[in-house]
């Protein structure tokens, strides 16, 4: 999920960035 998928979950974008953030803690 990255590349042009980042740029279609504009809205869940901040979503996703949380939850890859978590795993990357």
């Amino acid at each position: 999920m990255n590349g042009s998928s980042d740029v279609t979950d504009i809205p869940t974008s901040d979503e996703e960035r949380d939850e890859e953030k978590a795993l990357t803690l």
